[in-house]
């Protein structure tokens, strides 16, 4: 579902079964996202500081500009688009061993788009699992941090 404002909503869910000799496994997931369009983010403003705002510069007769650097000024010629992403999915199921399993996930991104030529991004993901066996329990807890670059000529 898509607001007006650029906003973007979406939900998924998903359920799988399996019927084997000795077992069952089934998983059933759900998950929700909302991506926006914010007019200014924190990750923006880090980007607007690190690569200012610049203007094409003119070369003179005797300096020639490089392909390269006459591309860069012109998508940092105006000021690059932002995108931020929140979604969480939860997964529940039981695997073939008789381990019944739960997983949820927070994943967050935030991404400076200039020009549609040039994006960067930073990203944080924590996720949460629990099992149960029939004589144990395992909880486990994970991040995942991640930087992005992407160049289309």
């Amino acid at each position: 579902m898509e607001a007006h404002s650029g906003s973007i909503f979406a939900a998924s869910s998903s359920f799988s079964y399996a019927r084997g000799r000795d077992s069952e496994p089934w998983s059933e997931s759900f998950g929700v996202a909302l991506s926006t369009k914010p007019a200014r983010t924190w990750f923006g403003d880090l980007v607007s500081l690190a690569i200012g705002h610049r203007e094409p510069r003119e070369a003179s007769a005797e300096e020639e500009t490089d392909w390269v650097s006459a591309w860069f000024d012109s998508v940092l010629a105006q000021p690059p688009a932002l995108r931020e992403t929140f979604a969480v999915d939860a997964t529940v199921g039981r695997k073939a061993d008789a381990v019944t399993s739960a997983i949820i996930t927070f994943d967050y991104q935030s991404k400076a788009i200039a020009a549609e030529s040039l994006t960067v991004g930073v990203g944080a993901k924590v996720e949460h699992t629990l099992e149960l066996g029939a004589e144990s329990v395992v909880w486990g807890l994970g991040y995942e941090l991640s930087v992005m670059a992407k160049v289309v000529f």
